[in-house]
């Protein structure tokens, strides 16, 4: 049969193979499930790629070297204790399951192995199978690999998708299948079951989690742990949700300046920042002192204060442990003062998924030979640690330039002199102090020698009410002055053209109430029921000659409060009353009853200019009027020389915080 092509003599009680003249075109041959004890040799069967010897008695592999196209061989269910005699063949599919194979060897030569089968052994490493960069299939299960760290031997396998390992020792670890998806990622089938992504999101972000991922573990691992300690309202909690407290934090690689930066920061702002040292577990930097740049803690110390819900952020930099306390921000807040702090890009990450709302400032050395350079004769970091600092400039640019709007600004380094004078040009306009704080401070001094300019004898006592007050005293400090202005407004973002004419009312309103002026928009607050606008003339008035009337009566603490009204020919007294806007009158107001809280004593002197005829002396010198039907009808005088309530409460200036007095 010189054309035989394939050759099938499986299931038969044969010892041997090959017994006669082998065809040249021979290709595939099948000799299973028989009983042959050994292999001949085929060096005379060069064209053959296909020998399948299953189910025989086989204990040795060789005669094989010549079978130069060989490309699948099986010798599954034999007695082969060793894997050796394949040469440089070019087998892709190799099966050797069920056999008595220890040990994974002699396959350095197999260069385009593609799919192996190696189950039902007793195999206890993976070792031999590295460097098989086609290697695509493998069938390890019922062997006796044990070690989760077997795994690494195979992990750079580029083409590996499918892998078995059932009933196999380490099938009992705890981590086992998240580990080996972790660590052979493209793997689409392992134990004959097909991977999903997010089994392989869940092994990504255990074994190898992204820094969001671990800035948002950290983060709610430090929620966890503080929401198990007694709750109080922190002194960073402020009343307005629109302001939250203020924060500042100075960003960069290390060494980069920042900590030098922070401290000449907080002095020259001294009223306006205090520095935040957070706390960490590695050792003071020559020239660092303990609880002036850091808090230097140990490990122990550092865990239990973890558990303790302390930390308000915690990272890790370079095996080291750092965190920043809720005690640190705490005790700033206390004193009225915004915190400035310097950290690492971890650190950020884990800030930004806090209630907190810093400023970030970027600070980064442009050059990198000079930063390298400085690097080297601070003699404080190895070689390692200098090439990772310095690759970590690139990261800091790339963050700011993948992320818009990831830090606030970015100022060069390369100067730490020019850097700093940036750095306060930038702090300048976050607080407002360039221009807008000046025009305030102008305004409070013009506001403060307006009101003194106005003293007298009737309103001595008043004055010196206020400049005794301790509150008032308060109030004028520059510190507080700073704080209220600069840190609970500037922050903010830019006042609208509506709010500034609100502010600019404001002010004006506080500066008649110290003057002693009322209002009168304000003067409805007191009243306890309606105040109709009569809309008929008054009758009893002649309405031929302008007519005044004043109505005196004390004011608080001696000032006094003298209001006029006048009506000019020909205008009605609706009208009068609506253009008047806060004279006596329209505060006269004609309620019922008890409502009335101002009334006309004796009229005053008239001046010599003015005349009023008998019927308008005598209605002027009746006390109090009460509109009914639309007509005035006089009351019974009743003395009442309050002009309005709460005339003897005591002026009570803006609460000041509790720390600042």
């Amino acid at each position: 049969m010189p054309y035989l092509i394939e050759l099938s003599a499986s299931h038969n009680e044969l010892t041997t193979f090959f017994g006669f003249k082998p065809p040249k075109n021979l290709k595939k041959v099948d000799f299973s499930f028989n009983k042959i004890p050994e292999m001949n040799d085929l060096f005379r069967y060069k064209g053959l790629t296909r020998l399948i010897l299953d189910h025989n008695e086989i204990k040795e592999i060789k005669g094989l070297t010549n079978c130069s196209a060989l490309s699948h061989l099986s010798l599954a269910h034999n007695k082969i204790t060793k894997m050796e005699g394949f040469g440089k063949l070019p087998i892709k599919i190799l099966c050797l399951s069920n056999n008595q194979i220890e040990e994974i060897s002699c396959l350095e030569n197999l260069k385009i192995l593609q799919n192996l089968d190696l189950s039902g052994n007793k195999i206890s490493r993976l070792k031999g199978l590295e460097n098989h960069d086609l290697l695509e299939i493998i069938n390890l299960e019922d062997n006796k690999i044990a070690e989760l760290s077997e795994i690494k031997h195979i992990e750079n396998l580029p083409l590996l998708r499918v892998l078995n390992l059932l009933k196999n020792p380490l099938q009992d670890k705890s981590d086992y299948w998240l580990f080996v998806l972790y660590t052979l990622p493209r793997l689409t089938e392992l134990d004959r079951k097909k991977i999903n992504v997010e089994e392989k999101v869940e092994a990504e972000n255990k074994y190898a989690p992204p820094p969001e991922v671990v800035a948002a573990q950290d983060h709610l691992k430090n929620i966890v742990y503080s929401m198990m300690q007694p709750q109080r309202i922190f002194d960073s909690t402020l009343p307005s949700l629109d302001a939250p407290y203020p924060m500042l934090v100075l960003v960069g690689p290390q060494a980069g300046g920042k900590r030098e930066l922070a401290h000449r920061l907080c002095r020259q702002f001294s009223t306006f920042f205090r520095y935040g040292s957070c706390h960490t577990t590695r050792l003071p930097y020559f020239g660092e002192g303990d609880r002036v740049d850091y808090n230097f803690i140990s490990e122990e110390v550092f865990a239990e204060m973890l558990n303790m819900g302390k930390f308000i952020l915690t990272y890790k930099y370079n095996k080291h442990n750092y965190g920043l306390t809720r005690d640190t921000v705490e005790g700033i807040a206390r004193e009225g003062l915004a915190s400035c702090i310097h950290m690492d890009i971890e650190g950020v990450r884990s800030l930004k998924h806090s209630y907190f709302e810093p400023r970030y400032i970027l600070l980064v050395p442009m050059n990198k030979v000079k930063y390298e350079g400085n690097l080297r004769r601070m003699g404080l970091f190895s070689r390692s640690e200098i090439e990772f600092s310095v690759a970590r400039v690139d990261y800091y640019i790339e963050i700011n330039q993948d992320f818009p709007g990831y830090f606030d600004a970015l100022i060069n380094t390369d100067d730490l002199n020019t850097a700093y004078q940036n750095l306060c040009q930038l702090i300048r306009e976050y607080l407002g102090l360039s221009d807008q704080l000046g025009k305030d401070m102008s305004d409070i001094t013009d506001f403060s020698k307006e009101v003194y300019a106005r003293r007298s004898p009737e309103n001595e006592e008043f004055f010196w009410h206020l400049s005794s007050n301790s509150l008032f005293s308060d109030f004028l400090d520059s510190t507080d002055r700073n704080y209220v202005i600069s840190l609970s407004a500037r922050l903010l973002a830019e006042e609208i053209p509506a709010e500034i004419t609100s502010m600019q009312k404001r002010r004006e309103a506080a500066r008649q109430a110290l003057m002693g002026k009322v209002p009168a928009d304000y003067t409805t607050l007191f009243q306890r029921g309606p105040v109709p606008t009569p809309i008929s003339a008054i009758t009893h008035l002649d309405r031929t000659s302008p007519t005044r009337m004043w109505a005196k009566s004390k004011f608080a603490d001696g000032i006094s409060l003298t209001p006029s009204l006048s009506f000019s020919e020909g205008s009605s007294y609706r009208e009068s009353l609506l253009m008047s806007k806060g004279t006596t009158l329209s505060s006269l107001a004609h309620f019922p009853g008890e409502s009335t809280f101002i009334s006309l004593e004796t009229p005053s002197p008239l001046k010599s200019d003015t005349y009023l005829d008998k019927e308008t002396k005598e209605q002027l010198s009746k006390p109090s009027f009460e509109l009914t039907d639309r007509k005035f009808k006089v009351k019974s005088p009743v003395y009442q020389p309050n002009i309005r309530s709460g005339r003897n409460v005591k002026i009570v200036l803006p609460p000041i915080p509790q720390c600042r007095k």
